[in-house]
């Protein structure tokens, strides 16, 4: 488990920003959504090595 850290980050990353892009709509929490999501994917195309 400790090994796949990253994984998981990545996920809550990734289900965090999916979240704020849905349910938000507050143009300045979207933005904050959209840049959250874009980290996670950053972080998983990085963990991917």
């Amino acid at each position: 488990m400790i090994e796949n850290i990253h994984f998981v980050a990545v996920a809550l990353l990734i289900a965090l920003g999916l979240y704020t892009l849905i349910f938000k709509r507050n143009l300045i929490k979207i933005a904050m959504g959209i840049s959250i999501l874009a980290s996670g994917i950053n972080l998983f195309l990085i963990s991917l090595g």
